[in-house]
């Protein structure tokens, strides 16, 4: 008998059909990547060393100033992904600038996952000019950072 209808009954068993409805749910959308990549200004001064001078004194050439490289820069990613990453920086050097180069604080930053903690995780590069730059009758564009973000194991 169908449990349903409204006949009456006397002993025995008695059983009724049972309906569903299957509704998806929200499917993981995996590995989600969000970084920020901030970065202060890139502009360096390179002060070239003075000519040497002779010394009348001591007969010998004097250089009374080195070259040196004013200036850093810094490279600040912030992980919003689901998993851990690494950033690499590189430097490539504009045509006729090879003699200058930078210095990265790491080769490889690696930081751990927002979800590790329930927060953003932040990594910070520091850039350091190397090397020498020619003469240039104006300040402009010496060469270019790339950074590369990947997951990491």
């Amino acid at each position: 008998n169908d449990s349903n209808s409204n006949d009456s009954v006397g002993e025995g068993n008695y059983s009724g059909d049972v309906t569903g409805s299957y509704v998806a749910g929200v499917e993981s959308n995996g590995t989600v990547f969000s970084v920020d990549i901030t970065w202060t200004a890139m502009n360096f001064t390179y002060h070239a060393a003075d000519d040497p001078v002779w010394d009348v004194e001591t007969h010998q050439y004097v250089t009374p100033n080195e070259a040196y490289w004013e200036g850093e820069g810094t490279i600040t990613v912030t992980n919003h992904s689901n998993a851990k990453i690494s950033a690499v920086p590189t430097y490539a050097a504009k045509k006729g600038y090879e003699s200058a180069n930078v210095d990265f604080s790491t080769d490889v930053l690696v930081i751990a996952s927002a979800a590790d903690k329930n927060r953003a995780e932040t990594g910070i590069i520091t850039v350091t000019p190397t090397g020498s730059l020619p003469k240039m009758e104006q300040a402009g564009k010496i060469g270019s950072i790339t950074i590369t973000i990947a997951p990491s194991t």
